[in-house]
């Protein structure tokens, strides 16, 4: 199946992270959603 993308539900916390730091997962994550390889999704929760 090349080509397939991976669909994720990207929670708050891993966009900060990603953004704030570039030596961990969470800009990995950001960096495969930008390159195309994932399809991300958002999680807003509200209390």
């Amino acid at each position: 199946m090349a080509g397939k993308k991976t669909r994720i539900i990207l929670d708050t916390n891993v966009l900060y992270a990603g953004l704030y730091s570039s030596k961990g997962a969470s800009f990995k994550v950001l960096k495969a959603i930008e390159k195309g390889r994932l399809i991300k999704g958002l999680k807003i929760v509200l209390t």
